[in-house]
């Protein structure tokens, strides 16, 4: 694997108290880039698009594998907005509901049962929004899912436990919808690398 260096920019402040101001870079290896409208603390990598779709499991390892990032958060949907432009100004196709994955997970699976039928309890863990956490243990903030039909508008096999932007084309489809991590639908990855400092 290969290594990662972070660049520091300092400028020196002469005030009453001198002093080094030092902001970080995105790192050297990969393609990183900052999207304007997202904090300046994140750097940002769109996996490679020939790969094709991959599963939300093999999109974290990948992330993982590149200066230790994860699968792209936002906090809002205005983030959610650059992300998306950001990516198919980059390559992602828009032409499809393949989009890409985000990193939050429902904490709690919900299948059916062997007879497959979903019990009033798995199908209300599948639409309780407070399930779904990024590796912070924060919750998907209200106003990412894609509409109110979100999260749990699938109540039959797929137990959807992971999240991604679909329709990335599509501006009317901005948000956030669950979805199996691993089968029937998958999606494209984007990192996220947070600047130390």
């Amino acid at each position: 694997m290969a290594s990662s260096f972070i660049i520091l920019q300092c400028v020196l402040v002469v005030s009453s108290v001198t002093m080094f101001v030092c902001r970080a870079e995105c790192p050297e290896s990969g393609d990183w880039e900052r999207i304007p409208d997202t904090p300046k603390y994140f750097c940002y990598a769109l996996l490679n698009i020939s790969e094709g779709v991959i599963s939300y499991w093999d999109a974290s390892d990948k992330c993982l594998g590149m200066s230790s990032s994860i699968a792209v958060i936002v906090d809002t949907r205005a983030e959610l907005n650059a992300v998306r432009e950001w990516a198919l100004s980059r390559g992602l196709p828009g032409n499809g509901e393949s989009g890409f994955w985000t990193g939050f997970v429902r904490t709690v699976s919900a299948p059916e049962n062997q007879q497959g039928i979903l019990s009033s309890r798995n199908k209300a863990i599948r639409q309780n929004r407070t399930l779904f956490e990024n590796d912070f243990g924060q919750i998907v903030p209200d106003e990412l899912w894609r509409n109110e039909s979100q999260p749990g508008d699938k109540l039959d096999k797929r137990d959807e436990l992971c999240t991604a932007q679909s329709y990335p084309g599509r501006p009317e489809f901005l948000g956030i919808d669950d979805y199996s991590c691993h089968e029937h639908k998958l999606h494209y990855g984007i990192c996220r690398y947070e600047i130390p400092g």
